[in-house]
């Protein structure tokens, strides 16, 4: 839905979705791109919350192998 989302531009590029999604996923938030329905809404904050799930699963398997390796060294 072209309506779903506030652009500050006429027309919507793959780009200005990339963009927006990147800066939902790292909780930036500029506020230049804005979800305006309420399912753009729901869509915004789940990808902000995978965006902060992805984050920590990706410390969490790099912490599992660091101590992994260092229980096999001792």
């Amino acid at each position: 839905d072209p309506t779903a989302i506030s652009f500050n531009t006429e027309h919507i590029h793959f780009k200005d979705v990339v963009y927006f999604t990147m800066i939902t996923q790292t909780t930036v938030g500029f506020g230049d791109i804005s979800p305006v329905s309420d399912l753009a809404r729901f869509f915004s904050y789940t990808l902000g919350v995978l965006g902060q799930m992805y984050v920590g699963i990706v410390i969490a398997i790099i912490i599992g192998k660091f101590l992994q390796s260092s229980s096999n060294s001792q």
